[in-house]
């Protein structure tokens, strides 16, 4: 056999070796997580995603990210070795600077084959996060001024502020259901009229003055 022919056979051989690969699906996504696991708009959110391989190696080749409104859409391409060795990788992605809302984080993995890193025929696995991006974290806090008092709790648009102690500059803001803010303005006096231009639903208050929360409480606007 001359040495045209022992290179087609060892070439032959190597895609029998490959080619059932390509069907084989070798990678899983184990878990999502993120930091801080309960973010606020200001915060920088590390999103963590471990898998597993089954054949070496793990390196990253190619990594995307893309934000679509409330979907973050991420992928990874992994470049898998001719080892049968179960390896584990974590892909990192960073997310900045989102409003506050409700967000899903849609990832998929993908491995391509060694030496050029090609991808094979049989798509990756998927997996998906959904979490929260507050708008403070000044909301989880339930307080109440015993002096303050808002009505009516069930309103078309019209709400009114009293307190005998009267309030200096202070911030009145409205949060939709979903942390995000929809209203904001400063109020001064012992009794002030505030009118509400938004959409009939549920949310939730907050009053600040000088920093320090007065009150925090749910409002419901009805249709007129």
């Amino acid at each position: 056999m001359n040495s045209i022919s022992i290179r087609y056979s060892i070439l032959f051989l190597l895609i029998l070796i490959q080619v059932p690969r390509i069907y084989i699906t070798a990678q899983s996504i184990n878990s999502i997580n993120i930091s801080p696991q309960n973010p606020t708009k200001q915060d920088s959110i590390l999103i963590m995603v471990n898998c597993t391989f089954s054949s070496s190696s793990c390196d990253s080749s190619l990594d995307y990210l893309s934000v679509n409104n409330n979907i973050i859409y991420a992928s990874t391409t992994h470049c898998i070795g001719m080892l049968p060795t179960t390896c584990d990788a974590t892909d990192t992605f960073v997310v900045s600077g989102l409003p506050a809302g409700s967000y899903t984080f849609m990832y998929k993995v993908n491995q391509g084959y060694l030496p050029s890193c090609t991808p094979g025929i049989v798509p990756g696995p998927t997996d998906s996060l959904t979490f929260n991006v507050s708008a403070s974290t000044d909301i989880p806090l339930i307080t109440q001024d015993n002096d303050l008092v808002i009505y009516p709790s069930i309103s078309t648009g019209t709400i009114f502020l009293k307190s005998s102690k009267g309030l200096n500059n202070a911030d009145f803001t409205i949060y939709s259901i979903h942390g995000m803010e929809v209203f904001n303005t400063k109020i001064n006096g012992n009794k002030v009229r505030i009118n509400l231009d938004i959409e009939p639903g549920v949310y939730c208050y907050a009053i600040k003055n000088k920093g320090k929360a007065l009150g925090v409480n749910k409002l419901f606007i009805k249709a007129k």
